[in-house]
């Protein structure tokens, strides 16, 4: 800080308005530092819009949600009656060869699906007699029958192109 002296009265005027000057000068930066001292002392004052935005924006969301409902899943299944055939079809077919692989390396037909190594649940199994069988499908409303004295080539034959 500057050092305060008196004014001169003998002195050369200019002398005394610099002086004056410098008086003055340093007077306002004192008050300017207490100022900025003081300043970083007191709390930041709070803003209410926080508080205000904080309690909207959840009653908006919700407000929102409950007017524009999110879509429901879709559960549908994407496939037409064609193409859900075609799939049945091909799984029936599978299952009929395993059947009858079961069948040649055992010299009998399974008791089930599962001691054929072949579970399924789209398709239901029946032995007929000791030499017969008929696999049942059914999926998304569509069923199909295959009896095992149908020769499977024909049977696995599609009906519909892709």
């Amino acid at each position: 800080m500057t050092e305060r002296r008196p004014i001169d009265p003998m002195g050369k005027p200019a002398d005394d308005v610099l002086a004056a000057v410098a008086q003055a000068t340093s007077k306002v930066a004192g008050d300017i530092l207490e100022e900025s001292t003081a300043a970083r002392r007191r709390p930041a004052p709070q803003s209410q819009w926080k508080n205000v935005i904080a309690v909207l924006l959840p009653v908006i969301t919700v407000a929102l949600w409950v007017i524009f409902p999110p879509p429901p899943p879709n559960t549908r299944d994407p496939r037409n009656p064609a193409r859900t055939e075609d799939d049945l079809r091909m799984t029936v077919s599978a299952l009929a060869t395993q059947i009858n692989d079961f069948r040649l390396a055992k010299g009998s037909l399974p008791a089930s699906l599962e001691a054929a190594g072949a579970p399924s649940q789209t398709v239901r199994y029946e032995q007929l007699d000791g030499s017969t069988y008929m696999l049942t499908g059914a999926d998304n409303g569509v069923t199909l029958i295959y009896k095992s004295t149908t020769p499977l080539a024909e049977f696995s034959a599609l009906e519909h192109t892709p």
